[in-house]
């Protein structure tokens, strides 16, 4: 074999090898309303202050005429990819887990609701 081909056949395998990746990734706020040891919330007694000391500050505040609503999202993304030098994929999995609170023109809890898919909290 010719000397001067073994680099350029190396380059050339090196370049043709696959590479590989796996990644996970949280995006959001931390999803305390899946935690058992944060109270429920009560219809017509839990405030807006009280869902903010126990959650954080939601993602998003939205103004509907005489209610408030407190949106709260947490984003889990997971996936794999493979990389060639001709062809490349990605597969990605994305879990949202919401939760949205409705408050009366005092700041009162009228509704509320969660996401039927969930993400564990972290410990």
């Amino acid at each position: 074999m010719n000397k001067q081909l073994l680099p350029t056949l190396l380059l050339a395998l090196t370049m043709t090898l696959p590479g590989c990746a796996s990644f996970e990734r949280n995006q959001g706020v931390e999803n305390a309303w899946r935690d058992p040891s944060v109270a429920a919330p009560v219809i017509g007694q839990t405030t807006e202050s009280d869902i903010i000391k126990a959650l954080g500050p939601p993602s998003q505040v939205i103004g509907l005429g005489d209610q408030t609503v407190f949106y709260y999202l947490m984003e889990h993304r997971e996936g794999k990819a493979g990389i060639f030098l001709i062809y490349n994929w990605v597969k990605e999995d994305t879990i949202y887990d919401r939760a949205i609170f409705f408050f009366d023109q005092n700041g009162v809890l009228r509704e509320y609701g969660f996401s039927k898919e969930k993400i564990e909290p972290p410990r």
